[in-house]
């Protein structure tokens, strides 16, 4: 292989590697922005500063191994998802829809939250 091969290769390879970075970076600011947290609560329960996740979301550097671990773990997200945003279980889509009605429960008044719990469990 020649040196304009090589040089050919390698740049497509940071090129792949920038995508995967910034992919990355997007499934970690949409899962915060689900779970209704800001950097600073987000990195607390994962157990970074809020400037490495600010780092994280922008694509300015990539996850230690033990981050994703904690990611996935705390907020229950498989790997597939994290690192490419898609699912091929519907699991993800389960866990998407859960955080939504949870959001949408915080924003109700505490009588209409009291309300839709009483319709809401089995007699």
């Amino acid at each position: 292989m020649g040196l304009k091969a090589r040089v050919t290769i390698v740049g497509t390879n940071r090129s792949v590697e920038a995508i995967i970075i910034n992919t990355i970076g997007a499934n970690i600011k949409q899962l915060r922005k689900i779970h209704n947290l800001n950097q600073t609560d987000f990195a607390n329960k994962i157990g970074v500063s809020q400037g490495s996740l600010s780092d994280l979301e922008f694509g300015k550097s990539k996850p230690a191994i033990e981050t994703v671990i904690s990611i996935c773990s705390v907020f229950r997200c498989s790997y597939e998802w994290f690192f490419t945003g898609r699912e091929h279980s519907n699991i993800g889509d389960l866990n998407n829809t859960i955080s939504e009605l949870v959001q949408v429960i915080k924003e109700l008044s505490h009588s209409e939250q009291h309300e839709l719990l009483t319709v809401a469990t089995p007699t």
